[in-house]
């Protein structure tokens, strides 16, 4: 994984900067970022003239393309995501209980 260079020069809008993923973005190539539509996605680094940024999503770090973010998406993206309904989450199957009797046997006199 190729991380961004850190020459000083020109940057662009204040770094770090949160936008939002303006559709689902599937991993290309190693080092990149995969989001769906409206995910949150925090820019860290960013080259005048390159059309990558080095980002950071739920604690991942890797490249997404500047064309597939916006600062925030038009109303009717908006409402497709939220109408989009949630993965299911996955079952957690119940441990088996194991109970052990201790069965113990007394001579009782009479």
């Amino acid at each position: 994984v190729r991380k961004p260079s850190k020459a000083p020069g020109p940057v662009g809008p204040t770094l770090p900067r949160a936008m939002v993923a303006k559709e689902d973005v599937k991993v290309c190539d190693e080092g990149f970022l995969e989001a769906k539509m409206g995910d949150k996605v925090t820019v860290l680094e960013e080259s005048p003239g390159d059309e990558k940024v080095w980002a950071e999503k739920e604690r991942k770090e890797g490249w997404i393309l500047k064309a597939q973010l916006v600062k925030k998406l038009p109303p009717w993206q908006l409402q497709k995501v939220k109408k989009e309904p949630a993965a299911p989450k996955a079952k957690v199957a119940a441990a088996p209980v194991v109970i052990r009797h201790m069965i113990t046997t007394c001579n009782v006199q009479h």
